[in-house]
């Protein structure tokens, strides 16, 4: 990947090699582009880094790429703590999705509780019980503390007929 320099500084979206190689169709280059043979036509070479994952109410931001040693600029993170808006929508939005996956696993055994379909000769007397119990500790996850960013999930449980 290849980033345009202004002043010697990124600027803009990062370029594949084919398309700088396009940019300059009448230069003929090496096949493997270097630093030296891309910097006189204002570009740099450039490497996608992985960002950093950030704790609970902390966001990670892009900033400007940084040249290292062989003369690569490197794609840069900066974790930084959410505003207060942010920290209240991104707990509503991860509270949808906890509730989400939950209502999921309610739905998936929905069929427990219903004895027209529950074959009571290949299954134990327990059985719906246990399955009550366990749709009660899906239906109390947003009580629980530290609820939405620390779910503790009840195990499913599991019969042999």
């Amino acid at each position: 990947m290849l980033i345009k320099l202004e002043n010697g500084i990124p600027v803009g979206n990062p370029i594949d090699e084919k398309n700088f190689r396009k940019l300059h169709n009448n230069t003929s280059f090496p096949r493997s582009l270097t630093v030296d043979c891309v910097e006189p036509f204002g570009y740099g070479l450039y490497q996608y880094t992985k960002p950093p994952v950030p704790g609970i109410h902390f966001k990670v931001e892009e900033t400007v790429p940084v040249k290292n040693s062989d003369g690569i600029y490197m794609q840069t993170w900066e974790t930084k703590a959410m505003s207060a808006e942010e920290i209240e929508k991104t707990t509503e939005l991860k509270e949808i999705d906890i509730r989400n996956i939950r209502n999921e696993k309610l739905k998936a055994s929905d069929w427990t509780q219903m004895s027209d379909l529950i074959d009571n000769d290949h299954y134990p007397e327990e059985f719906r019980a246990v399955w009550m119990e366990y749709r009660g500790k899906l239906r109390d996850i947003p009580s629980q503390k530290g609820f939405p960013w620390r779910v503790k999930w009840p195990i499913e449980p599991t019969f042999t007929k």
